[in-house]
């Protein structure tokens, strides 16, 4: 404001809703004030966090676009199309559906279980959940998990580790279980998710040390 820039606040100048979730895709509808414009945009990123940072992006395209021809409403849409993040709230489908997410601080976990509640309103949930030492691990725990949800403890291929026997002593209160590896954990979360109700699934959280060597596991499982 300080160099005369122009300030665009969303709320104010932009607006967007979701317009619901189809196959672990979202439509966004996006209004900007000022110009007018209205669009509806598809994309993998899901969650009503992702509302607002779809809008901001179209917003900050549109005004790029009144410099450059190439930034045209269809190089929006594909751009929107063809977005992915891997490891934020990334939905591997299937039976059960697992969703991998890096979130290792508080609002991370705030976010994500927001998310969860979102696409997942009705699912029981098995966490597959390794952390760093130096995180606030309590924090993470308080915003990430309900007494109902099925936690298994693993540890993060990182020498800042926590120990899971140790997480687990926070978890007072919760179903909560240690596994001797990532792999094995994650085999158990398959069978328990797979063995009790039928509107289960998996997240995989806590760390990014942990979700990279998930994503290896989970890629070679779907090429079985």
């Amino acid at each position: 404001a300080e160099l005369g820039s122009p300030l665009y606040l969303y709320g104010r100048d932009i607006s967007a809703q979701s317009e619901g979730i189809e196959s672990f895709r979202q439509k966004i509808t996006v209004r900007l004030q000022q110009s007018g414009f209205s669009g509806t945009f598809s994309t993998s990123l899901l969650g009503r966090h992702q509302v607002e940072n779809a809008a901001l992006a179209i917003m900050t395209a549109k005004l790029l676009a009144e410099g450059d021809p190439r930034i045209s409403l269809s190089a929006m849409e594909t751009g929107m199309k063809q977005t992915v993040w891997p490891g934020r709230f990334e939905v591997f489908p299937g039976s059960p559906p697992i969703v991998v997410d890096g979130a290792h601080n508080p609002d991370g976990a705030r976010t994500l279980r927001a998310a969860l509640d979102e696409v997942f309103p009705q699912a029981s949930i098995v966490f597959v959940f390794g952390v760093l030492a130096d995180k606030d691990i309590a924090g993470v725990i308080r915003e990430l998990f309900r007494p109902r949800d099925r936690i298994i403890l693993v540890k993060p291929h990182s020498v800042r580790a926590a120990a899971p026997e140790a997480v687990a002593k926070l978890l007072s209160g919760h179903q909560a279980e240690i596994a001797a590896s990532l792999e094995s954990g994650l085999e158990r979360a398959r069978l328990l998710a797979r063995e009790t109700e039928a509107n289960q699934i998996i997240c995989i959280s806590g760390s990014l040390y942990l979700i990279g060597g998930a994503r290896q596991i989970l890629r070679n499982w779907t090429k079985e």
